[in-house]
């Protein structure tokens, strides 16, 4: 009868919770550079279009 239960106190609540949000904030920050490497890639390929208009034009 001595059964091994998980045991929910606040100690495992809380790092649960520490993990839950650790990884929110990773894919949050994560996200955050891809959009500001996509927006910078798409800025220099725009520029990149005119000056070459500007060369040919």
């Amino acid at each position: 009868m001595n059964e091994i239960s998980p045991v929910w106190n606040s100690l495992e609540i809380a790092k649960l919770t520490v993990d839950i949000i650790t990884t929110l904030l990773l894919g949050a920050i994560f996200w955050l550079i891809d959009n500001a490497v996509r927006r910078a890639e798409s800025a220099r390929w725009l520029n990149q279009k005119l000056v070459e208009k500007k060369r040919v034009g």
